[in-house]
């Protein structure tokens, strides 16, 4: 499921959006043919007027749901961005603290390891993440930073308001990092997705039962709700996967940290 997932957001945004509407289309055509046969012989003018009403509530709670989702995947992307930015911000804090708080060899040292880190991230770890693998691969460089901070003696800042204030922003760098880790490996949970389906079957059955004057007036309702429908899945599923796709998250601010300290 992952592979396919992985090789249908690299396809062109309007490829995937052609796929999502031609599908849902493909699907509300079905579904509104079925629903039509079973619908005959049943005198739904009659009580058009309730059956009408249950059609809107029906249409006004799918709505609702699509929104929902759309909403939360768009959190999660923009928290996944939001996390990368900070996360290159405090390293690149940390770096600048070691520079001014330390004495040599250990500024340098502390330097190094964090533009080691930042690379690895950039060159090793993105890769794997725009193929949403989350192994961790920067971990072993993360440590390496983290436990030489750890063994800086407080000699080695100028005083004591320095070595706290050094360890303050590698403090804040590994929490900035664990908040990166978490945000966006999450996918959207598969009860929502059956919702979402089920949600589109349901409407696409009343579209059936009650348009059956002619070919012309189903067509014509039934093209703009599956565009609809299927662009805002299309939507859903891109943005499902922050670090890869159309609307993937990029290593920027690591760049740009590692562009600054060269």
């Amino acid at each position: 499921m992952h592979s396919f997932g992985n090789f249908f957001v690299s396809l062109p945004v309007w490829t995937q959006a052609l796929v999502f509407v031609s599908v849902t289309l493909l699907a509300g055509e079905l579904v509104a043919r079925l629903a039509q046969r079973l619908a005959r012989g049943l005198d739904l003018g009659r009580e058009l007027t309730v059956t009408v009403a249950v059609y809107t509530v029906v249409g006004t709670t799918y709505g609702i749901l699509l929104s929902f989702a759309v909403s939360l995947v768009w959190s999660e992307n923009s928290g996944a961005a939001t996390a990368v930015s900070n996360e290159a911000q405090a390293l690149s804090q940390l770096h600048r603290s070691a520079g001014f708080t330390l004495a040599q060899p250990y500024a340098g040292e502390a330097q190094t390891l964090a533009r080691r880190y930042a690379q690895v991230v950039v060159e090793e770890e993105w890769p794997k993440l725009r193929r949403h693998e989350f192994d961790g691969t920067s971990r072993a460089a993360a440590n390496r930073l983290a436990d030489f901070a750890a063994q800086v003696p407080q000699t080695a800042a100028a005083n004591a308001a320095s070595y706290v204030l050094f360890q303050g922003h590698v403090t804040r760098w590994l929490e900035a990092r664990q908040q990166r880790l978490t945000a966006g490996v999450t996918d959207l949970p598969r009860p929502m997705w059956g919702a979402l389906l089920l949600g589109a079957l349901v409407l696409f059955s009343f579209h059936g039962a009650l348009v059956t004057q002619t070919t012309r007036a189903r067509y014509l309702l039934l093209i703009p709700l599956g565009v609809i429908i299927g662009v805002q899945m299309c939507l859903v599923f891109t943005l499902d996967r922050p670090y890869a796709g159309a609307f993937a998250v990029d290593p920027q601010p690591f760049v740009e940290f590692l562009d600054s300290t060269r």
